[in-house]
């Protein structure tokens, strides 16, 4: 996978020759209290190869919602040229994600560029395990990991007993 680190016009230029980028993106907030959103884009170069570049990372002034989060990966589209380029989002499980991605639609069907918020929204597998994970070392709802099954709980309750590595 090929990481790059170039100035903004050449990868511009390198973007041009690619015929549809696929993006992640994250928010989370730093050990000094700032909101940051990370935009990654992600694609195959013209030698086949997997590659990938931080397109933003852009500090958000006030709440986590849609529309901030809307407005800064539209920009980061708009200032990359590629609105019309749009792949597949991979992000995790929160609601806002979700509403960010239709704010992104909205704004995409106004330049007649057209997008589905749903279709082209994929979860990332790493934070669906990490959340499976937790919930069967850590999940007090028994029932919510093993249904209603006794045998199961049981050998969850006795596995449970050895720690978290069992």
């Amino acid at each position: 996978m090929q990481i790059f680190y170039i100035q903004r016009h050449s990868l511009i230029r390198l973007l041009n020759d690619i015929p549809i980028v696929h993006f992640s993106f994250d928010m989370w907030t730093s050990a000094n209290y700032l909101a940051l959103l990370g935009v990654v884009g992600h694609w195959i170069n013209l030698e086949e190869q997997a590659c990938r570049v931080l397109l933003g990372l852009q500090q958000l002034h006030s709440a986590h919602t849609e529309e901030n989060q809307g407005h800064v990966i539209f920009f980061v589209l708009q200032e990359f040229r590629l609105s019309k380029k749009v792949g597949y989002f991979t992000l995790d499980n929160a609601s806002n994600n979700d509403t960010a991605l239709q704010f992104l639609y909205k704004h995409l069907q106004e330049q007649g560029i057209s997008f589905d918020p749903l279709e082209y929204r994929l979860l990332c597998i790493g934070y669906m395990i990490n959340l499976a994970v937790k919930a069967f070392l850590y999940d007090n709802e028994i029932e919510s990991i093993c249904g209603r099954n006794k045998e199961d709980v049981k050998d969850l309750l006795q596995w449970r007993t050895r720690g978290p590595y069992g």
